[in-house]
């Protein structure tokens, strides 16, 4: 069962105008405005109705339209200003982030890989997520750049990649009194802020999560706690990810600054920088 929803860049309708014309959910820009769309960047105040109304809430990232050609330095920028819009807004930070791959036809796949590196390397793959035509699509998905997918039909000739989440099927149309484009979503979840989320705007990993999720991982028992969902143990090939993990996890560890920190235990500002590394790395490993 797909779900509808819109895209836009100015007019900025109100939620209960598009809960009533049928819509339920919104994708919104974290990045700034310009010249030619004044009022392109999500504010606190639509958030706020959004959610009043009922409406799902995504988020994309687009400067140029050749953004995602120009590399991993890139990549990297856009993700952590993204990031700052994100935690300005409130989101929760397990919500996905789309970033254009391509909004003109002469992109190709391998023109967007450094970016999206770059992207991923910031905000973890888990939560990586592309616009793009057909073919770009299917060529981050096929090289494991990114976890959600939202294709256009635009430079796709009539083809869908199955793995996105979300599809653009329709541009310039007339909603809630104003010019949005026609959306919908494929799937339950596409790394959207759900409207009856009780999903605080940051995700703490406390002491004990932390020691869970190491037991686990040592223990080669890929359950994630408070999460149901199992994956089947590969033998050889399963025992060589989890070293790897726990490699990546040591060397993260070791690498937070020691001879900065006072005598005595770690502050909570040291706590945090340790759970978000873990954080992060299991989210990584499990998106692989």
């Amino acid at each position: 069962m797909t779900t509808e929803g819109v895209d836009f860049a100015n007019p900025r309708p109100s939620g209960a105008a598009l809960k009533a014309a049928g819509k339920h959910f919104v994708i919104r820009y974290t990045s700034p405005n310009t010249t030619a769309n004044p009022r392109k960047r999500l504010t606190a105040a639509e958030v706020k109705n959004y959610r009043s109304a009922g409406l799902d809430i995504g988020l994309v990232w687009e400067t140029s339209t050749d953004r995602a050609t120009q590399g991993r330095a890139a990549g990297v920028a856009d993700a952590h200003a993204a990031e700052t819009v994100r935690r300005a807004l409130g989101f929760p930070s397990n919500v996905a982030q789309y970033f254009v791959a391509q909004d003109q036809p002469d992109i190709t796949g391998p023109q967007v890989v450094a970016y999206f590196q770059g992207v991923a390397s910031t905000i973890t793959l888990a939560r990586t997520g592309a616009y793009a035509g057909y073919s770009v699509t299917k060529y981050l998905f096929d090289h494991r750049l990114i976890t959600y997918g939202w294709q256009t039909y635009a430079w796709s000739n009539g083809l869908w990649d199955p793995r996105a989440q979300v599809q653009q099927y329709h541009n310039e149309v007339q909603v809630a009194g104003v010019t949005v484009d026609l959306c919908r979503a494929m799937v339950t979840h596409w790394g959207q802020w759900a409207a009856d989320s009780t999903e605080p705007p940051e995700d703490d990993m406390t002491p004990q999560d932390i020691a869970n999720a190491v037991w686990h991982t040592d223990q080669f028992n890929p359950r994630v706690p408070g999460d149901a969902s199992t994956y089947q143990d590969s033998g050889a090939a399963w025992h060589d990810q989890v070293n790897a993990s726990l490699a990546q996890l040591k060397a993260a560890v070791a690498a937070i600054p020691t001879t900065t920190l006072p005598a005595g235990p770690l502050t909570e500002a040291d706590k945090d920088d340790i759970a978000q590394r873990v954080a992060d790395l299991l989210a990584a490993r499990l998106a692989q």
